[in-house]
């Protein structure tokens, strides 16, 4: 079985647990003003969800919510992102590391991080990925947040200063160790000249900024909504580079996971094919949208955040024993596998009492939604997230609620890989 959402490794809980002093170095704050941190703390969640419509993108240049962003939502949007990179292999070899592209320094692997606002995905690497930091990797950060983009630099220079390393922003001639490089650009995501300034990348990262596309859309216009995935798709994949990756991560919330059920189908039309969290075929069974309609997401428990994080949301009445995500791995190349006698599931929900005294879950495979069930002590190690392999049934009966088929865990010639 393997795991969607490991727990964080022993240095990825270090760098979480030296992200929150790095952040207070770089941004101290009087003890007034560290007072009312959880009162803003709430404001800018309000403001974040019940009063976005009202929201303006220069929100990051208000001292008093950047530092509340700074203070609860990067840690934790950096904590999200942790229990989930490493899964991913995003390593060296993935990055397919393609010498000489245009404007790119030798040997680099490009990351085009859109919406990055203070930097979070380059931190989230640096903490969940330190295998990576021997690896040349030049991040181009965009956003329409000035104030955002320099706070997420200084906040990076002070963290890699705590790992012993000099940090390297726009230029290579002040970096000793770090040999990361990161180039900021101020501009509107899908401008022309993001386009010209970026060469193709290996890896393409769009991280809570897709409900920036659809945030005007009606609920029920699910054509408009369709059709803003589609552009948005696009834009990636001029972006990305021939083997290049693209990754876009939302709130496990029913809207994203709607826009992101348009946008896997965008990819997959134009030749793409979805690395994770998919074994579905082409017809996602898990559209949302509908009442009643299953939604793409993941619950991911927070036990291993930082003490210290857990007690900021706890005064600021926002406390969260899970962290929900919605999210798709692409790839512009993708050698699609034929049928065998495998099937390939992942879980895509928590368990659930059954008749007969049996729990289920949901899972996805490729035969579409599938019902897990067998008894507590074996439906229980299905985490949510994890994927197997089981030798394909000859025939598999379908739930008469759901409609999904059913996978009787139960059945020893079944389980090869638990």
């Amino acid at each position: 079985m393997n795991l969607l959402f490991p727990p964080l490794s022993d240095a990825a809980s270090g760098g979480m647990e030296k992200l929150l002093p790095a952040i207070d170095a770089a941004f101290p704050l009087k003890q007034r003003f560290l007072r009312e941190l959880p009162k803003n703390v709430a404001r800018l969640s309000s403001l974040l969800t019940k009063e976005r419509a009202g929201l303006n993108c220069g929100y990051m240049s208000d001292p008093v919510l950047l530092n509340a962003y700074l203070r609860y939502f990067l840690p934790w949007n950096v904590f999200r992102l942790s229990r989930l990179l490493p899964s991913l292999s995003l390593d060296a070899v993935s990055f397919d590391m393609a010498l000489g592209r245009a404007g790119a320094p030798a040997g680099a692997v490009e990351i085009v991080d859109l919406g990055s606002g203070p930097l979070t995905l380059p931190i989230a690497f640096w903490i969940a990925l330190p295998e990576l930091r021997a690896v040349p990797l030049r991040f181009i950060c965009v956003d329409q947040s000035d104030a955002a983009l320099n706070a997420g630099k200084k906040l990076f220079s002070e963290l890699t200063a705590r790992d012993g390393m000099v940090e390297n922003t726009e230029n290579t001639e002040n970096a000793k160790n770090c040999v990361w490089q990161i180039k900021t650009r101020r501009a509107a995501i899908g401008e022309r000249l993001l386009i010209n300034f970026a060469a193709s990348a290996s890896l393409v990262c769009a991280v809570n900024v897709c409900n920036e596309m659809f945030q005007k859309i009606p609920q029920a216009d699910t054509e408009s909504l369709s059709a803003a995935a589609q552009k948005f798709s696009k834009l990636l994949l001029d972006l990305a580079g021939g083997t290049g990756r693209i990754l876009v991560l939302e709130p496990g919330a029913p809207r994203p996971a709607q826009f992101l059920h348009f946008m896997r189908k965008a990819l997959i039309d134009q030749g793409c094919g979805i690395e994770a969290p998919c074994f579905a075929p082409d017809k996602c069974p898990m559209r949302g949208g509908r009442r009643g309609h299953k939604w793409c997401h993941f619950n991911v428990d927070t036990n291993d955040a930082p003490a210290a994080l857990h007690k900021l949301s706890a005064k600021a009445l926002l406390p969260k024993e899970k962290v929900t995500l919605s999210f798709l791995l692409a790839a512009k190349k993708f050698r699609k596998k034929a049928a065998g006698r495998l099937l390939n599931a992942r879980v895509i929900s928590d368990a659930f009492l059954l008749p007969e005294n049996k729990l289920g879950r949901y899972a996805c495979s490729e035969e579409g939604l599938t019902l897990i069930r067998g008894n507590r002590a074996l439906v229980e190690k299905y985490r949510q997230g994890s994927s197997f392999q089981v030798e394909r049934p000859s025939m598999m009966p379908r739930d008469a609620k759901s409609g999904a088929v059913i996978l009787n865990l139960e059945d020893a010639a079944l389980a090869i890989n638990n």
